[in-house]
């Protein structure tokens, strides 16, 4: 027996590059196929089973092999971290529509605990490529090769990675006092789990609800990252981006956000003493026919400018008011100011905008 397990090692080690070639290759196809659906995700990791793993594998008493290179269905892996629960479910589908999924190795662990029951919720496909990929030449050595999809929320990666140190499979291998405390938090994870779900849903809906408002110009409305989200897409805004594009000793790129600009706007406005985004709207428009010679004169270095419309906006409220650079809001942010730029705003601001 001693003799064929070493040969069947020895076989893996030979093959394992082409296992290792698949993997990756399969982590480029997955991160694809997820992105084109426009799907967030967390983590998407490849791993191919080292020799050391198959000879532990092979090796152990609990498991009888008669050809383990075409048994074990995990020598390639993937595994996906997904944000929200909705987000595994399409994920699913993707993998159903673009893969040859093996029913009888595949293993829902979210359905296989009982209600009163913890432990690690996850699912596991088992995949082959379909018969429309291995016709491809790109793929075509890789014809009949398996591996194991694992998809997981955030929360239950999580739970995963500590559920591995503490090393309880079971109910009974967990000592009776700790076992109410464990119980308590697998049912917070599951719970929190459907809870953030619940709540993208929720701001999804607001968030719909704001688009129309603005669309209808009906924008009284609380200034937060969401509502200027929106806010910066009205004609109001749009205005000020056509104004940075039109500086003649420039050139300018104006994208809309990034990710920490808006929440830098937010701070800008309370500072400013604005709340409501009909206000910011009031305040822009009041001064909408000074704005074109104040960009000019801010932006009028010959350079390459890559600016978002929430910056666009902030640089119009500091020339506008400088006192809000010294509120304690944004005390901790005025560093980050390049001093010569931030002169000139505050400078060109008080001729510009300032001016009666």
């Amino acid at each position: 027996m001693r003799v064929q397990t070493d040969k069947w090692i020895q076989e893996y080690r030979k093959i394992r590059p082409v296992y290792v070639q698949f993997t990756e290759k399969l982590k480029i196809l997955i991160r694809d196929l997820i992105e084109r659906n426009k799907i967030e995700y967390h983590l998407i990791e490849p791993r191919t089973k080292s020799v050391k793993s198959f000879g532990e594998k092979i090796n152990r008493q609990d498991k009888h092999y008669a050809d383990p290179l075409n048994e074990i269905t995990d020598l390639s892996g993937i595994r996906i971290v997904a944000y929200y629960l909705e987000d595994v479910d399409r994920i699913i589908q993707i993998i159903k529509d673009e893969f040859s999924v093996s029913s009888t190795d595949s293993v829902d662990k979210t359905q296989a605990l009982k209600p009163h029951e913890f432990g690690y919720r996850a699912i596991h496909y088992v995949v082959a490529l379909s018969k429309n990929r291995t016709d491809l030449p790109e793929w075509k050595d890789y014809k009949g090769l398996k591996t194991e999809i694992q998809l997981r929320t955030v929360l239950q990666h999580a739970w995963a990675a500590i559920d591995q140190t503490l090393r309880y499979k079971k109910e009974a291998d967990v000592p009776y006092q700790f076992r109410r405390k464990l119980f308590r938090l697998s049912g917070i994870l599951e719970l929190a789990d459907e809870e953030f779900s619940s709540l993208k849903t929720g701001l999804t809906s607001l968030r719909g609800q704001i688009q129309e408002k603005i669309k209808r110009k009906d924008i009284d409305l609380e200034i937060n990252a969401d509502t200027l989200a929106e806010y910066i897409k009205s004609d109001s805004a749009l205005r000020l981006a056509k104004f940075a594009k039109s500086v003649k000793s420039s050139r300018v790129k104006v994208i809309h956000w990034g990710k920490t600009d808006l929440s830098y706007l937010v701070a800008y406005c309370y500072a400013s003493g604005l709340s409501k985004v009909k206000e910011l709207d009031d305040l822009l428009s009041s001064i909408i026919n000074k704005i074109p010679d104040f960009y000019n004169h801010i932006l009028s270095v010959n350079v390459y400018w890559e600016l978002t419309i929430p910056f666009l906006i902030t640089y119009v409220l500091i020339g506008k008011n400088p006192k809000i650079l010294s509120s304690k809001k944004l005390k901790w942010e005025k560093g980050g100011w390049e001093p010569s730029f931030l002169a000139g705003i505050i400078k060109f601001g008080k001729s510009d905008l300032r001016s009666k």
